[in-house]
């Protein structure tokens, strides 16, 4: 049997700090809505496949995400 490529949807953490110059606390928060993602360190094991996204790319086909 010939093997298939699938695309396997998974999404991951990332933990960082917007540094932000504010009036207030509020205004800080505010503020990160119109901010580009800050680098960060991956979250350790908190990498998951998308169920509901690969039932919907491959209809038909059983599988187990452990």
């Amino acid at each position: 049997m010939a093997k298939k490529t699938y695309r396997i949807p998974v999404s991951w953490e990332v933990y960082g700090h917007y540094e932000v110059e504010a009036e207030s606390l509020q205004d800080a928060i505010d503020q990160t809505g119109e901010m580009c993602l800050p680098s960060g360190e991956y979250v350790m094991d908190s990498d998951r496949i998308d169920a509901d996204i690969l039932a919907d790319d491959y209809p038909g086909e059983s599988f187990d995400i452990p």
